[in-house]
């Protein structure tokens, strides 16, 4: 269910309805409702996400064709291609969309630097894949871009995704010091971080919950001891 959950949260749309399919499958008799419920949940919203992205593919892939230089109109059909599990031609776009930064907006430069090093990662490329999580991680929009933004929250690095990744990575590349580190600019700037990413750094040695929680009472002990106005 870790992994359900990781691809559920990714654009892997096709993956995503393999797996709880697959989940689907397996389950007894006696499983927990919640699980059964979950699996269900996730199997709607990847097959709506995926009729979506089918029905819409034709537009984007004719716009893409029609603006060669257009970076969002390599990345919109980037992204319809990656949910589709097509990872080539998307990361070929990607990269397409990058040499034509001038033309980019924010939330698409930044998903492109993610894909690509998400796109490595599922190909166990780590040390490739990290430079690009971090980039998508600390990437700064544009004072203008911010304010016509309706969620300044998405947009103020750091990337919660990306970061997530760059965690990922550490992990796959048993890089403990810097998992660690990372992990304290998550917990600061995030909060606590999610099961899949959690279970990966507990196999590196490094517990996430038990991090948090001394977070937190780090926190708690400083604001007792400043003095009240």
């Amino acid at each position: 269910m870790t992994e359900l959950y990781m691809l559920w949260q990714s654009n892997s749309a096709v993956s995503c309805l393999r797996l709880a399919f697959a989940l689907l499958q397996r389950c007894p008799q006696d499983a927990p409702a919640s699980l059964v419920a979950d699996l269900i949940e996730c199997v709607r919203y990847s097959t709506g996400h995926l009729g979506a992205v089918e029905e819409a593919l034709p537009r984007l892939r004719t716009a893409a064709d029609a603006r060669p230089e257009d970076g969002n109109s390599q990345a919109d059909l980037a992204i319809a291609l990656g949910a589709l599990d097509e990872t080539g031609e998307a990361l070929e776009l990607y990269r397409k969309a990058l040499d034509h930064e001038d033309s980019l907006c924010f939330l698409n430069h930044r998903d492109c630097l993610n894909n690509i090093g998400w796109n490595l990662y599922l190909r166990r490329q780590y040390d490739e894949a990290l430079p690009w999580f971090e980039k998508a991680c600390w990437i700064e929009p544009s004072i203008d871009e911010e304010t016509e933004h309706a969620h300044t929250q998405d947009l103020e690095p750091p990337y919660k995704l990306a970061l997530e990744n760059q965690l990922l990575c550490l992990a796959k590349l048993g890089r403990l010091r810097e998992a660690a580190e990372q992990l304290t600019v998550y917990l600061d700037q995030v909060g606590r971080l999610p099961r899949y990413e959690t279970e990966a750094l507990r196999k590196l040695g490094l517990d996430a919950d038990i991090a948090f929680i001394r977070r937190n009472i780090e926190r708690g002990t400083k604001t007792e001891s400043t003095p009240s106005a």
